[in-house]
């Protein structure tokens, strides 16, 4: 109980020295009006907002910066160099290979 009257002291005191902040008469409730409550929805927006943000950012890190971290033209350039490299390779596998090299 003695917790209970030290909360109630100290937000009588912040009521007397915030305007917006008030307590409804006979029962244990608190409200945020007039221009503290403005500011109160500000901040909560300012917060959903960088919340959103830094969703986004993880998304797109996640996605775009690991998954497609290979170049195209490096992928092919590596393709066309290994199918120069094996000399001894078959029809069949030559023929393979330069498909898969245009397919890039």
């Amino acid at each position: 109980m003695k917790r209970w009257t030290r909360i109630v002291r100290c937000a009588i005191g912040i009521v007397q020295a915030v305007h917006g902040f008030r307590r409804v008469e006979c029962t244990r409730e608190w409200r945020i009006e007039g221009a503290l409550g403005r500011k109160v929805q500000k901040w909560k927006e300012a917060d959903r907002l960088e919340q959103e943000a830094e969703e986004k950012r993880r998304q797109g890190m996640r996605w775009a910066d690991d998954a497609m971290g290979i170049d195209e033209e490096d992928l092919a350039d590596n393709f066309s160099e290994e199918s120069e490299d094996d000399k001894d390779d078959t029809a069949v596998v030559k023929a393979l290979k330069a498909t898969s090299v245009l397919s890039f």
